[in-house]
């Protein structure tokens, strides 16, 4: 197998998990609300939100391989890049415009269908661009722009959305088509035309005992992240009896310890390794969830939030690392695909199953209404993923 270029910028190839994570945020926080407007049930709200999990587990199993066996001038993965970029952007400058339920829930699976055609093929530029000894730096660098793109939809959107509801969805679909464009004219000549080769690919139909261990554990990570999201607000609003204020200011804590961990969690990865260093931040991770389970305190939670916030943030930032580093075999459009998919599968099964768990064990935890169970469903995911990951030497 060839080395991959050199002289690629990890803020360069970092840029479209900007664009990509404020139009899903701006997506995800504001149409809601426009389904509301329209009558629509939080049954039905949830529903269109899904759409999201739903796409994730059909679509990248398909893209990603078919980037491998895709041939053009442009290289086998910018036409998927531009293609979802396409469709992203139509979806949602053409979102604050739906009359009706049933057409912005049309709007959201086009929007979902783009994001699920973009990702897995922008994923698989990696493993082709960025050197083995780099990769997981880039991938820090990659997640604080995510973060910067999340922090920054999450504050102006709703703000552009109470001046003039088209605006935050067009600003959201020109940045990602802006740096869509960048990307795409400053690496047509570094992709390869034709991916690099790996050995054993060709005769790949399923991932190694290794990779499918690592895929799960993407999964349960994925499924504690999207219980976290979805329930958080809501353990502190009902279950503690707190403001919506300390919700946020809680939140904002993470997201601070998520932009200086993001970049951290890189330089660590290529340091010490990143199995080694997944390993012990997860061990972090779980217990800061655990802390929450027994005691409200403040003086429990503001310190407990930090170990969240780092914990998770490392973990996630070197989840793709590991898929991409652990199994030399794996073709990259492959890879990306099943890496999209376990993600899809956390993403669907962790705000369903924390859900039942909070209205089953609503007698052990009175004193938070149910919501506590939240964080010990979240903590046992999370133990559950460590011993399935590979030891470093394997």
């Amino acid at each position: 197998m060839s080395e991959p270029p050199s002289g690629v910028s990890a803020v360069l190839l970092g840029l479209p998990a900007l664009g990509l994570a404020f139009a899903i945020t701006t997506a995800s926080a504001l149409v809601p609300l426009t389904l509301e407007r329209l009558g629509g049930s939080p049954l039905v709200i949830g529903m269109v939100v899904a759409g999201e999990g739903l796409i994730a587990l059909l679509l990248p199993l398909w893209i990603g391989p078919l980037s491998d066996r895709t041939r053009t001038r442009l290289g086998a993965r910018l036409p998927f890049v531009i293609l979802g970029a396409a469709l992203c952007a139509l979806a949602l400058a053409a979102l604050p415009f739906g009359g009706s339920i049933p057409s912005i829930a049309l709007m959201m699976l086009a929007f979902y269908s783009g994001y699920f055609v973009y990702y897995p093929a922008y994923r698989a530029l990696y493993p082709e661009l960025v050197p083995a000894a780099r990769f997981a730096r880039s991938q820090g660098t990659q997640s604080l722009l995510r973060e910067i793109g999340l922090v920054l939809a999450l504050t102006a959107s709703p703000t552009l959305f109470s001046l003039s509801a088209p605006a935050p969805f067009a600003l959201g679909a020109a940045l990602l088509v802006a740096v869509t464009a960048l990307i795409v004219l400053r690496l047509r000549r570094l992709v390869p035309l034709v991916p690099p080769p790996r050995a054993g690919a060709g005769e790949r139909r399923l991932p190694s005992r290794v990779m499918q261990r690592v895929l799960l554990t993407n999964a349960l990570l994925e499924f504690a992240l999207s219980s976290l999201k979805s329930f958080i607000v809501l353990f502190v609003v009902v279950g503690t009896g707190r403001s919506p204020s300390a919700a946020s200011g809680l939140m904002a804590i993470v997201a601070v310890v998520a932009v200086v961990a993001a970049p951290a969690a890189g330089w660590l990865g290529d340091r010490f390794g990143a199995l080694r260093v997944t390993r012990l931040a997860l061990g972090v991770y779980a217990l800061g969830m655990l802390l929450p389970c027994f005691t409200q305190s403040l003086w429990v939670l503001i310190p407990a939030m930090p170990l969240v916030g780092f914990g998770g943030t490392v973990v996630m930032t070197l989840s793709y690392t590991l898929v991409a580093l652990t199994d030399t075999e794996q073709s990259p459009g492959a890879g990306a695909g099943q890496y999209e998919f376990s993600r899809g599968l956390g993403v669907i099964l962790g705000p369903i199953v924390t859900g039942a768990a909070v209205g089953a064990l609503r007698p052990l935890f009175p004193a938070t209404q149910g919501y506590a169970a939240m964080w010990l469903v979240q903590a046992l995911a999370l133990l559950a993923s460590l011993p399935l990951l590979p030891r470093p030497e394997a």
